[in-house]
């Protein structure tokens, strides 16, 4: 994949997100976090981009989570 259809791919994802309100779990992430974001998007193949996007977002929703932040201070059992 070129890095033009890579930049434009980002682009819609992240416009379409802004529209649906849906990007703030980017807001997870400080900005070396979010370069390594962008280097494994660039480093994909086209069709592995939104499996990574999503993994990504998942892990932005668990760093989120009082749950689990709860769990990772009690450890968990082994």
């Amino acid at each position: 994949m070129t890095t033009k259809k890579i930049e434009i791919y980002l682009f819609n994802y992240i416009l379409k997100s802004i529209i649906e309100n849906k990007c703030d779990w980017l807001t997870t992430f400080d900005t070396e976090e979010l370069l390594e974001f962008v280097q494994e998007i660039q480093e994909a193949s086209e069709e592995d981009i939104p499996a990574i996007i999503h993994e990504w977002k998942e892990s932005a929703i668990a760093i989120k989570s009082d749950l689990l932040a709860e769990a990772f201070r009690r450890g968990f059992p082994k």
